[in-house]
């Protein structure tokens, strides 16, 4: 990321104190998290942990004027927020129904960036990703 000119920043989205630390010269913000576990820990890193981000970066106070604009917010959702099971085609514009809690929250978070897009102009895109594998993910992968 370096070589390419981008300079990752860290904090701890659950806890808000880390966020305030971080400078703020910046133009993106990347929203790539992951909770291992289930709805619970869905709930703090995924729902609360985006809701700590966009307070941060786009307060509803008076102080939100004075911060630098922030240009574009990326939330890496995922494909598990469509319900179907069945084989059939699944499109962006599918609805969002899910069976699975820890989906549920996923649909959860993209309504509240979605309010903050409408109600704060909240840069915001979301990303629905399929397929994440890497260390300790992709047991169905490993079958093949």
């Amino acid at each position: 990321m370096k070589a390419a000119g981008i300079q990752p920043l860290f904090g701890d989205v659950t806890r808000p104190e880390t966020l305030a630390k971080l400078p703020r010269e910046f133009d993106w913000v990347v929203n790539c998290v992951a909770a291992g576990g289930g709805a619970d820990d869905y709930r703090q890193v995924y729902l609360q942990g985006t809701r700590n981000l966009i307070e941060w970066l786009a307060p509803a106070s008076a102080e939100a004027s004075a911060r630098q604009a922030l240009k574009k917010f990326v939330y890496t959702s995922s494909t598990s927020v469509y319900g179907q099971t069945d084989g059939s085609q699944v499109k962006e514009s599918s609805p969002t129904e899910p069976l699975a809690e820890t989906a549920k929250i996923l649909v959860e978070t993209e309504k509240l960036l979605l309010a903050a897009v409408a109600e704060r102009k909240f840069p915001a895109v979301i990303l629905r990703v399929a397929g994440i594998y890497g260390p300790d993910r992709g047991i169905g992968f490993k079958q093949f």
